[in-house]
């Protein structure tokens, strides 16, 4: 009887170590072994893959491909509410955004109303240089960039190999033979199967926030002394 170790992969930042044993006649460690070939290339998928996720378009166009989550606050004082709270509803439409949230607040001295505003991130600008119109001054407006591009194509060559090492597993899981084999290596796919899950959640959260900006607005009125 012969004892195989199956895979040893090296993830970006940390190390996967995940080991299988194998009983099998000769002509069944023959056969493991051409295998483990095509397994050991993908112990350097990592090192390699990043570079390689990387489009050549990008390389070329690096700002124009950076990826960029923009956000914004701004605030300022009104002279009628409803005049204002019509030209951001206006701008909103025009520029293909949407209001996710919105509300209202009321004190002896002033009403104010506070929007938050999701829209494409090339109309980002557009409609903050549409609210500015008719305003004197800003009490506030901080608008920040981050930049996540080198996460996002880091994440992205991750979400590629471990597909590529779950794929292997199922090709390794057809072949198995004893029951206690079959279960470890369903464990293995098990685990695989969540760090992709993970994996593909941040992706998705990164592409979001990439395409779509955020801005929030505060408007007030000063209401007259009674």
């Amino acid at each position: 009887m012969l004892i195989m170790t199956v895979l040893g992969v090296v993830g970006c930042g940390r190390s996967d170590n995940m080991e299988l044993s194998y009983s099998a006649d000769k002509s069944e460690a023959a056969e493991y072994e051409y295998d483990s070939e095509d397994l050991a290339v993908m112990e350097n998928a990592n090192s390699t893959q990043s570079r390689k996720s990387v489009p050549q378009a990008d390389i070329l166009n690096p700002i124009r491909n950076l990826k960029l989550i923009k956000t914004g606050n701004v605030a300022f004082e009104s002279a009628d509410l409803d005049a204002t709270a019509k030209r951001i509803s206006e701008s909103i439409h025009k520029n293909g955004g949407y209001a996710s949230n919105e509300n209202e607040s009321k004190s002896s001295y002033l009403v104010s109303r506070t929007i938050t505003i999701r829209v494409p991130s090339n109309r980002f600008d557009a409609l903050l240089a549409d609210i500015s119109v008719g305003v004197d001054r800003f009490d506030e407006r901080d608008i920040s960039v981050a930049d996540v591009t080198e996460e996002f194509y880091d994440i992205t060559a991750r979400l590629k190999t471990k597909k590529e090492i779950e794929a292997r597993y199922i090709q390794i899981l057809s072949r198995a033979g004893k029951i206690t084999e079959v279960l470890e290596v369903e464990k293995q796919i098990g685990e695989i199967r969540v760090e992709i899950e993970r994996i593909e959640g941040r992706l998705k959260f990164l592409n979001n926030q990439v395409s779509m900006s955020t801005l929030t607005i505060a408007y007030y009125e000063t209401l007259t002394p009674v």
